[in-house]
């Protein structure tokens, strides 16, 4: 997580985009279930999903 903001996720040991998409997703889940809100992410995510081999 960024320093400067909560929002911005900021990989230092290369974690792949695919992980924090992932991690992005569970917590939409976990919030939804538990809270029954849903949550939209308020920053455009760059990059590419990739696909996992």
């Amino acid at each position: 997580m960024s320093l400067k903001h909560a929002g911005f996720l900021v990989n230092n040991n290369g974690t792949s985009s695919n992980d924090y998409l992932t991690l992005m997703r569970k917590v939409q889940q976990i919030v939804l279930e538990r809270a029954g809100v849903q949550l939209e992410p308020e920053v455009k995510v760059l990059g590419e999903e990739t696909k996992e081999e």
